[in-house]
């Protein structure tokens, strides 16, 4: 019996110790598992899990953990990387990923702001192969009545209005309705102390607040006009100070000037060159005298001239013989490859954008 007790318990110490050793052994199978097998670790010497980022690649196929094959010293197991590809391209350069053009592409300059009195011009497209000839009708606004009459004809004509005209806004409006230019007509100080030019004349005895003030009134009366002409005014246009004065207004506004040569002493050609204001100068006086035979010799000049050099600016008035004769000539231009063209398109080549585009 005693030694039935004894073989008992060490079958039973047996058994204890065999349980234990399985015991250690499913601790330690689940503990490597757990540390070497299963994805929900994400870091094991520094490699990401399958199907992650790596370095903004992509895995396309499961990493696959085997046994270290090499001699390294190491035991620790390492992972095999299948295929390893970028992410396909948004963009195929740099300059596209950052919406710029490509450095090879050449880059086209922005187009320069219009100046005012290119924002103002008729809009008119010249015939290359037809002369061209601008009529400028001085004067306009006094006298109602002819005032109308001048804007129902042929346009375009370029209609300069007296700042200080009555009805001035309306009348304006009716010329450019009917497609006309405008110019404001600036009365100017001659040298006849005799002539009076009207109200708010600019002039060489002002002081330079007074003249700019006057000035600035001139321009404020009405709006669309593309520049300005003088009225009278031999001797301010013979001024260089004063001339100065009107350019650089002229220039930081964007309007162009053109001389109606009232004096052969004028410096207005010196002085918008100066501050590079687009500038032009009176060809032929229809109506120097108020004749009709003078008028009629007046425009057999100008298709003269025409036929010369192919550009001319003409000045006119708002009475009844020029009229009627200007009437009659817009009737027969066609027939004599001559074009009425708004006095825009006569500005310099240097200046003009709007009309020289290859240039």
């Amino acid at each position: 019996m005693e030694h039935k007790d004894k073989k008992f318990s060490f079958l039973y110490k047996v058994l204890i110790f065999c349980s234990l050793a399985i015991g250690v052994g499913f601790f330690s199978g689940a503990v490597v598992y757990y540390i070497f097998l299963d994805e929900s670790i994400t870091d094991i010497a520094h490699y990401k899990i399958p199907g992650k980022i790596i370095d903004d690649e992509k895995i396309i196929d499961d990493e696959k953990i085997i046994s270290s094959q090499n001699t390294q010293t190491s035991n620790a197991p390492y992972i095999e990387k299948k295929s390893i590809v970028k992410p396909q391209a948004q963009y195929t350069t740099v300059q596209e990923q950052q919406n710029l053009p490509s450095v090879s592409s050449p880059v086209k300059p922005a187009k320069p702001e219009k100046l005012l009195w290119e924002k103002n011009a008729v809009a008119f497209q010249p015939d290359s192969q037809k002369a061209m000839v601008a009529v400028i009708i001085d004067d306009m606004g006094l006298n109602y009545k002819a005032t109308k009459e001048i804007i129902e004809l042929k346009a375009p004509l370029t209609l300069s209005f007296l700042p200080y005209a009555n009805r001035l806004k309306e009348q304006v409006y009716w010329a450019q309705e009917k497609g006309h230019e405008l110019l404001v007509h600036v009365p100017m100080e001659p040298f006849a102390e005799s002539q009076d030019p009207g109200p708010n004349m600019l002039s060489t005895r002002l002081s330079d607040e007074e003249f700019s003030r006057r000035l600035n009134w001139d321009l404020a009366q009405f709006s669309g006009f593309v520049g300005i002409n003088n009225h009278m005014g031999s001797k301010v246009t013979a001024d260089k100070y004063a001339m100065v004065a009107v350019m650089k207004e002229l220039k930081s506004r964007g309007l162009i000037f053109v001389d109606s040569l009232t004096t052969p002493k004028s410096v207005t050609k010196h002085a918008a060159a100066e501050y590079d204001v687009p500038h032009l100068s009176r060809d032929v006086f229809i109506d120097y005298e108020d004749t009709a035979e003078a008028i009629a010799s007046s425009f057999a000049k100008i298709e003269k001239i025409a036929a010369q050099t192919g550009r001319v600016v003409a000045i006119g008035h708002p009475r009844p013989l020029t009229i009627q004769a200007l009437k009659n000539w817009l009737e027969t231009i066609d027939q004599k490859n001559i074009q009425l063209v708004p006095i825009s398109v006569l500005v310099p080549k240097k200046h003009n954008n709007k009309y020289n585009k290859k240039d």
